[in-house]
C-alpha cells in the first residue's frame, strides 16, 4: 500500500507540473474561481480524510481518504505544496513521521479545480509513552503491533482482540472528544460479512491514545468473475461495440456494425446478437438477454446485519449479479466498497460501537457484463446505547412505605432490563460508619460500570419507568441494583449498577451529617440532623423506627402522637433546658439510648400520658433549677430493662411520678439528688422494681411511696444518703399508704435506711 511518488526528478518534469499548475491557476480564475477563494467543494470536504485526526497520539498515523468518482488527491507531510512536491493518494499508508506533524492535502476535480486542507496532529515517540511501564505483556504486544503496522487486514468471522485495560472507538469521527468508548475485549463481524471496510479505531489507557486502520475482508473468496465479450455497456442503456469485425443487432432490428453505439430500453426486455461481420448465418449468432433494470435495496436482518440485494420480479434476476464498479477509485480509494468477483447479495456487518449510515454504491453485471452502478441507503446501528442511571426515588418522610421505588433513565426508545441482589440487613449506625458507598458504579467514562455481574443474577424486564424495592420485616436493607438497555437495534449496553438501601418505615438522625445547615429527609444516606424533624415524620405515619445517630440536640418540645420505636446505637438526645419530651397515645419503645437534659427550665423532662414508653439499655438523666420529675405518668405504662435513670434539683426532684399506671423496672440503676427526694412516687398504680439499684441523696426523702395499686420490689438495693439530723437510719427505705391490693417485700438490701 504504499504512495506513488510524485515529486519530479528532474528539471523537466518539474517545469512541466509547474507549467500545468499555472494554467490550472489561470482557468481558475478566469472561470471564477481561484484556488485561494474558490468554495467547498460539494463532493470532496474535510470529512473525507478520515485519517489522520487532530489530537496527541502514542504511534505514527495512518492516512486514509475517501475519494469520490472523479477526483484526484495529493498530500505532504513536509509543508510544500502536495501538487508540485508530494504524492499521490492510491490508498491507505503510513504517515512516517514523529513529533509534531502538518498534513497537507490537496483534492482535484475533473476540472482541474483545487480544494486544499491541512490536519496537524502530534505523534509521541515510544519513549515518551509515560504509562507504557504499568501496561501487561498482551497490552505492550498489541501496541507494539499497530505502532509497526496501523493498517490491519480483518477477516470475517475471525475475532479482532483488544487486550482488557484498554476502551476503544470505532468511529470516523473528526475529534477524540467526540468519541464513544467500549472496554476492550474480543471483537468480530458475523461470518457472513462481505462488504470491504476500512475501519478507523481509537484504543486509550486513559492516558495515550493510538489510531490505526483496520481492513476488513470476506471470509470466503468468489469466483466469479467479469465476461469477456466484444462490446460494452454504458450507463445501463448504450451498448459500445469494441471489435470492428464484429456487427450487432438488437431484437429484431437490422444488423449493425462499425463500431456503432446502440440504445436499449431498459425498461423492457430485450436480446442483443453478435456475430462475426464475415459471418453470413445468422443462426450462428450469439445472443445475451438485457432484462430491465432493477433496483439494490438493503434489508436488516434478524443478526442485525445488512444485506444488499437486487429488486426485480421473478424470473428476470437470474443472472444478475452484484459487483465492484468498473471505476479507478474503487476499492482501494473507498472506504466502503464492494469485494472482489460477482455475488448475489452483499452483507455488511459492523463492530460492537459502530454507527453507520450513509449510501452504498455497487457495481451490477448481468451475466457478467457490467451493467452500470446503483445506490441505497443503508443504517446499520451497532452502537450500544448508554448504560442507564439509576435513581432512587427521594424518600418522603410524610409518606413512609415498606419499599423504596426506583427509577431507571436510558436513551429514548430503549428497553430497560434490571436485576437486584442482596436486600441484605443493615446493622444500626450509618453506612459510612461501616464503608458502604452508595453513588458506586453508574458514573464511569462511557457510561460503563465496573466489575463483572454476580452469575445468579435474573433481569426482569421494566414495565413502565420504575420498580419497587421492599423492605423485609421493618428492617433497612441495601440491595445492589443492575439494569442495562436494550436498543431498538437490539443492541445491549453495559450494565450500570448502584447500592440503593430501602430504609421502609424507618427514619434517621445524625447531627454530625448535616450538609450546609439542611437537615437531610430522613433517610438512610441523607439522614435529619433534628430529633424534632424525625418526630414530625413519625406523626405523619404509621409505626415507625428512629435512629439516633451521635450527639443529637434537641432544641424545642416535642409530642410523639404515633406509636415507634427510637434505636440509638449508643446515640444521645441532647434536650435543652426548656425542652420536654411528651408521648401522647402512642406507644415508645427506646433501646441503646440516652437522653440527656441539663439545665433551668421546665420541671419535668418526660411525661407519658395514655401511651406507654418501654426503656432497654438506656440511660435517662436530667438536672433541674428548682424542681422536677424525671418520667410523669398518667393512666400510662413505663418499663425499663438494664436501664439508668438520674435526676438532680435543688428543692424536690422524682425519678418516676405515676397516677392511675403500670411501671415495672428490671436490672437497672436509679439514683437521685435534691433537697427533697422521693425516686418513686406510685398513686393507683402497679409497680414492680426487681434486682436494681436505687439510691437517694437528700436532705430527707426516701426510694418510694406507694398509694393503692399493687406492689412488688424483689431483690433490691436501696441506699440512703440523708443529711438532716437525726434522720439517718430512721426513715423507711419504702413507705406505703392506705389501699395498696397487694404488697410484696422481698430479699431487698438496705443502708442508710430504717429496717
Amino acid at each position: 500500500m504504499g504512495a506513488k511518488a510524485v515529486f519530479c526528478s528532474n528539471i523537466r518534469c518539474l517545469a512541466t507540473r509547474i507549467l500545468v499548475a499555472v494554467l490550472l491557476y489561470v482557468m481558475g480564475c478566469a472561470g471564477g474561481f481561484c484556488a485561494s477563494s474558490a468554495p467547498q467543494s460539494p463532493v470532496f470536504s474535510a470529512s473525507h480524510i478520515i485519517s489522520p485526526i487532530p489530537g496527541t497520539w502514542g504511534n505514527r498515523q495512518p492516512l486514509l481518504v475517501d475519494v469520490p468518482d472523479g477526483w484526484e488527491v495529493y498530500y505532504s507531510i513536509t509543508d510544500s505544496d502536495p501538487l508540485l512536491f508530494g504524492f499521490a493518494y492510491d490508498g491507505p499508508s503510513l504517515l512516517e513521521k514523529d513529533g509534531d506533524v502538518h498534513l497537507k492535502v490537496t483534492a482535484m476535480d475533473r476540472t482541474g479545480r483545487r480544494y486544499d486542507f491541512t490536519v496537524d496532529y502530534t505523534v509521541k515517540s515510544y519513549s515518551q509513552l509515560g504509562m507504557h511501564d504499568g501496561w501487561n505483556a498482551a497490552q505492550r504486544k498489541f501496541i507494539v503491533s499497530i505502532s509497526m503496522n496501523p493498517i490491519r487486514k480483518y477477516t470475517a468471522g475471525t475475532v479482532l482482540s483488544i487486550p482488557e485495560g484498554f476502551s476503544y472507538a470505532a468511529s470516523a469521527a473528526s475529534s477524540i472528544d467526540g468519541m464513544k468508548y467500549f472496554k476492550g475485549g474480543l471483537l468480530s463481524l458475523g461470518g457472513e460479512s462481505s462488504v470491504v471496510r476500512y475501519v478507523p479505531f481509537v484504543v486509550t489507557d486513559g492516558q495515550e491514545y493510538f489510531r490505526f486502520i483496520v481492513r476488513t475482508v470476506p471470509a470466503r473468496e468468489s469466483f466469479d468473475d467479469a465476461a469477456l465479450l466484444p462490446f460494452s455497456l454504458s450507463d445501463w442503456e448504450t451498448i459500445l461495440p469494441n471489435d470492428a469485425s464484429y456487427v450487432y443487432r438488437l431484437d429484431d432490428g437490422p444488423w449493425q456494425g462499425k463500431l456503432s453505439a446502440l440504445y436499449v430500453d431498459r425498461g423492457e426486455t430485450h436480446v442483443l446478437f453478435w456475430k462475426k461481420e464475415s459471418e453470413a448465418d445468422d443462426s450462428k449468432a450469439e445472443s445475451l438477454v438485457f432484462y430491465p433494470k432493477p433496483s439494490l435495496g438493503c434489508r436488516l436482518r434478524d443478526d442485525g446485519t445488512c444485506a444488499f440485494f437486487l429488486n426485480l420480479p421473478f424470473p428476470h434476476l437470474e443472472g444478475y449479479r452484484l459487483g465492484r464498479p468498473v471505476s479507478p477509485s474503487f476499492p482501494s480509494l473507498k472506504q466502503l466498497s464492494s469485494p472482489e468477483g460477482l455475488h448475489e447479495k452483499l452483507v455488511m456487518d459492523a463492530f460492537p460501537g459502530e454507527d453507520l449510515s450513509g449510501s452504498f454504491t455497487c457495481g451490477v453485471y448481468l451475466n457478467g457484463l457490467y451493467q452500470g452502478n446503483l445506490c441505497t441507503e443503508y443504517h446499520l446501528d451497532r452502537l450500544p446505547p448508554a448504560a442507564p442511571k439509576i435513581v432512587p426515588a427521594d424518600v418522603d418522610f410524610r409518606v413512609l412505605g415498606d419499599g423504596r421505588e426506583v427509577r431507571l433513565e436510558s436513551e429514548e426508545g430503549a428497553r430497560l432490563f434490571y436485576a437486584a441482589s442482596g436486600g441484605l440487613p443493615l446493622e444500626d449506625g450509618h453506612p459510612l460508619e461501616a464503608g458502604i458507598s452508595l453513588n458506586d458504579g453508574q458514573n464511569l467514562p462511557g457510561g460503563q460500570s465496573s466489575g463483572t455481574l454476580p452469575p445468579d443474577l435474573e433481569f426482569t424486564g421494566l414495565e413502565g419507568n420504575s420498580f419497587i424495592l421492599p423492605a423485609q420485616q421493618g428492617h433497612a436493607c441495601l440491595y445492589r441494583v443492575y439494569a442495562y438497555a436494550v436498543d431498538s437495534a437490539g443492541n445491549r449496553g453495559e450494565p450500570s449498577e448502584l447500592s440503593v438501601v430501602v430504609g421502609g418505615r424507618n427514619i434517621y438522625v445524625d447531627a454530625g451529617l448535616s450538609r450546609n445547615g439542611e437537615s437531610g429527609n430522613g433517610s438512610w444516606e441523607s439522614p435529619f440532623s433534628s430529633f424534632e424533624r424525625a418526630v414530625e415524620a413519625a406523626n405523619l405515619n404509621g409505626f415507625s423506627v428512629l435512629h439516633i445517630q451521635g450527639t443529637v440536640p434537641v432544641q424545642s418540645s416535642v409530642v410523639l402522637a404515633k406509636s415507634c420505636s427510637i434505636v440509638g446505637s449508643s446515640g444521645v438526645l441532647s434536650f435543652s433546658a426548656d425542652a420536654v419530651f411528651c408521648i401522647d397515645h402512642a406507644d415508645v419503645a427506646i433501646t441503646d439510648c440516652s437522653l440527656v437534659k441539663d439545665g433551668s427550665g421546665e420541671d419535668g423532662f418526660i411525661t407519658v400520658q395514655d401511651g406507654s414508653l418501654s426503656c432497654e439499655s438506656c440511660d435517662i438523666s436530667a438536672s433541674f433549677e428548682k424542681e422536677g420529675c424525671l418520667v410523669r405518668l398518667r393512666t400510662a405504662s413505663f418499663s425499663a430493662l438494664s436501664s439508668s435513670f438520674s435526676a438532680y434539683s435543688s428543692s424536690y426532684s422524682a425519678l418516676i411520678d405515676s397516677c392511675a399506671s403500670q411501671v415495672r423496672l428490671s436490672s437497672s440503676t436509679c439514683a437521685l439528688s435534691s433537697y427533697t427526694a422521693v425516686a418513686f412516687c406510685m398513686v393507683d398504680s402497679d409497680f414492680s422494681l426487681e434486682k436494681s439499684l436505687a439510691s437517694v441523696s437528700c436532705y430527707t426523702g426516701r426510694i418510694a411511696e406507694l398509694s393503692g395499686g399493687s406492689f412488688r420490689l424483689v431483690g433490691n438495693f436501696f441506699t440512703g444518703f440523708l443529711r438532716a439530723e437525726g434522720l439517718l437510719g430512721a426513715v423507711q427505705a419504702v413507705r406505703t399508704g392506705g389501699g395498696a391490693r397487694q404488697v410484696l417485700f422481698e430479699s431487698n438490701r438496705t443502708r442508710g435506711f430504717k429496717e
